[in-house]
C-alpha cells in the first residue's frame, strides 16, 4: 500500500470513524458488519469501539502503561525487564551509549513499531532515530483500522530486553513464539499462536486450554499459513493460562499475549481490537461461538 493512500485511511478512519470501521470490514470479510446486532466476536469488537469505555481501556492497550496494570494484579514478575523510557527522540539519542545491547525499540501507542537492536556498532543511530520520530509525531495511526482508544495514549518510546527462541522451540520457529490466548472476562478460551512471522506472513495454530489443536477453527492464505507441525506444548501453559485469566477478569473480551522462553512466562501486551475487529484467519462458525462468549452491556 503507498503512503499516499495509507494517510488517507487514516485520515478517514479518524473523520468518518463509523464509515471507516464499515468500510474496513467490507474490504477485508467481504461483508457489512451488523452492528445493531452484532453476533460475531469481529462485529461484537466493532461495537465496542463505539460503545465501549475507550479511555478505560487505552492505557492497557499502551506497552508502557500496561506494565502498572500487570503489576497491580501481582504479575510483575512476567514482565519483560525494561531498559528505558523516553518521551521524545531526542532523550532516547542522549541514552543510547548506555543501553545495553541486544535491546528492542517500540513506541507504546501503535502496532509494528518495533526495531530490534542487536548490534550498537553496526546499528545507523541516526535511522533509528528518524523511524522512532516518524511513529512519534503520527496521531493519526489509529484511523487505519478505527481502533479510538489509541488516540488516548500520549506517545513514548520505550527499550525491552531482546527475547529469543530457545531449545525445540527454536528448530521449528524463526521468530519468537506468540501464544495469544482469547478471554471473555477472566474465562481463557483459546490460543491463537503465531510461528515463524516475517513480513510475508506467519504460521498459525489454534489449541484449546489443554492443548489439543483444532485446525478446523481456522482459514488458512498465502499470509496466515498452516505450519507443516505441530507445536510442543509449552512449558508454562498453565502459567500463561493463569495468567491470562488475571488480567482479563472485567472485560468482555480482550486478547493476552505470552511468549514463553525456557518454560520462563513473559507478558506481550493486551490487545482489544484484534486485527481491527475483522480477523479473517477464524471460521464463520468460530466466529459465532467466540461471539456467544463475549457478553455486551
Amino acid at each position: 500500500m503507498s503512503s499516499i493512500l495509507l494517510n488517507l485511511r487514516c485520515r478517514l478512519g479518524t473523520i468518518f470513524p463509523g464509515l471507516a470501521a464499515r468500510l474496513n470490514y467490507l474490504r477485508r470479510l467481504h461483508r457489512w458488519p451488523s452492528l445493531r446486532h452484532p453476533q460475531t466476536l469481529n462485529e461484537k469488537i466493532q461495537w465496542l469501539k463505539f460503545n465501549g469505555d475507550n479511555k478505560a481501556i487505552a492505557p492497557l492497550a499502551d506497552k508502557y502503561a500496561v506494565r502498572s496494570f500487570v503489576e497491580s494484579r501481582g504479575l510483575g514478575a512476567i514482565l519483560v525487564p525494561l531498559l528505558g523510557k523516553w518521551d521524545s527522540v531526542e532523550d532516547f539519542r542522549k541514552a543510547w551509549p548506555s543501553l545495553p545491547a541486544p535491546f528492542v525499540l517500540k513506541t507504546n501507542n501503535s502496532c509494528k513499531t518495533i526495531i530490534i537492536v542487536k548490534d550498537k556498532v553496526s546499528a545507523d543511530l541516526d535511522a533509528v532515530c528518524s523511524m522512532l520520530g516518524k511513529w512519534l509525531s503520527d496521531r493519526t495511526t489509529w484511523g487505519m483500522f478505527v481502533e479510538p482508544h489509541y488516540k488516548y495514549i500520549e506517545p513514548c518510546i520505550i527499550a525491552e530486553t531482546f527475547l529469543e527462541e530457545e531449545g525445540p522451540a527454536a528448530r521449528l520457529s524463526s521468530s519468537l513464539i506468540d501464544y495469544k490466548i482469547w478471554c471473555f472476562n477472566g474465562r481463557t478460551e483459546c490460543l491463537w499462536v503465531c510461528a515463524n512471522r516475517s513480513e510475508e506472513g506467519l504460521d498459525m495454530s489454534c489449541y484449546d486450554t489443554g492443548w489439543n489443536e483444532h485446525p478446523e477453527r481456522l482459514v488458512y492464505s498465502s499470509h496466515f499459513r498452516k505450519p507443516e507441525k505441530s507445536l510442543p506444548r509449552p512449558e508454562g501453559l498453565e502459567k500463561m493460562l493463569e495468567c491470562a485469566s488475571i488480567l482479563s477478569k472485567g472485560f468482555p473480551q480482550v486478547r493476552v499475549d505470552f511468549y514463553c522462553i525456557g518454560g520462563k512466562v513473559y507478558f506481550g501486551e493486551m490487545t482489544f481490537t484484534s486485527n481491527g475487529g475483522c480477523m479473517p484467519y477464524f471460521t464463520d462458525e468460530y466466529q459465532h461461538e467466540l461471539g456467544s462468549l463475549c457478553e455486551l452491556t
